[in-house]
């Protein structure tokens, strides 16, 4: 029973070591617009969903090497944006999804 606690403990300190040593950051974000349009007949319901990811790679500033607080050096970001359009109507039968 001793050697199940070592091992659980060992496995989540190696875990939360590995954690510290990522580099990126990472913003994600979605945004969700539905709009409805009446023609007299039926009311159609379709949403657009955009999804924009911004990966950036942290970067120290050298001077600041042996500081607490250092400064970051801007580096280039990756920006990766996704666009999902679906209709909605309640009065279709079939529901589309249309990806971009």
């Amino acid at each position: 029973m001793k050697s199940i606690y070592l091992g659980v403990l060992l496995c989540l300190g190696y875990v939360s070591v590995q954690a510290q040593t990522v580099t990126k950051d990472v913003l994600d974000e979605t945004k969700t617009i539905t709009t409805q349009t009446n023609n007299g007949k039926e009311i159609k319901e379709n949403t657009v969903e955009i999804n924009r990811r911004v990966e950036q790679e942290v970067k120290l500033d050298e001077a600041d090497k042996n500081k607490l607080n250092q400064n970051r050096v801007p580096t280039e970001a990756q920006v990766q944006e996704t666009i999902k359009i679906t209709d909605n109507s309640p009065f279709s039968s079939q529901k589309k999804v249309y990806g971009l």
